[in-house]
């Protein structure tokens, strides 16, 4: 079983927009991995096994009896997924529509969540989670704890 990965890393794109998985989460993600677009304004990157499993569904064994609503999903998702080549180097191409989509230039955070990983711009992330202030803090606890969590 991997281990699970956690933690924040602060990372660069190269000039050609090639980045590595951090050392840190390097034997968890395993040396095949599947990019993909995320819920909110982030990038996943997970294993080639759990991408299949994520895939599931949204493909069905026949294009006619695909739903409707796993063809706009499907279709949204999946042309937008990428299984990752790593150079000699470790390092692989970030896809650049991704990168456009979600505001991923040069600077990135990557977030280890748990057998997963999210890829944010910097700018995006920093809007969103820059400063973790107590009351904001609070706020998201409370805010659990309404639902139940």
């Amino acid at each position: 079983m991997a281990k699970i990965m956690l933690g924040r890393i602060d990372h660069q794109l190269d000039e050609k927009g090639r980045m590595r998985i951090p050392a840190k989460f390097r034997d968890s993600i395993g040396s095949s991995f599947t990019i993909l677009p995320g819920k909110q304004e982030c990038v996943y990157i997970v294993s080639n096994e759990r991408a299949e499993d994520i895939l599931k569904p949204f493909l069905s064994s026949s294009p006619y009896e695909e739903t409707e609503d796993q063809s706009l999903i499907g279709n949204a998702i999946i042309s937008q997924m990428a299984e990752i080549e790593e150079d000699t180097q470790g390092r692989f191409v970030f896809p650049k529509q991704l990168a456009k989509t979600f505001k991923i230039r040069k600077e990135v955070v990557v977030i280890g969540k748990g057998t997963y990983l999210e890829v944010w711009g910097k700018e995006v992330w920093d809007a969103r989670y820059s400063v973790l202030d107590p009351d904001k803090l609070k706020s998201m606890l409370n805010s659990l704890n309404k639902r139940g969590v």
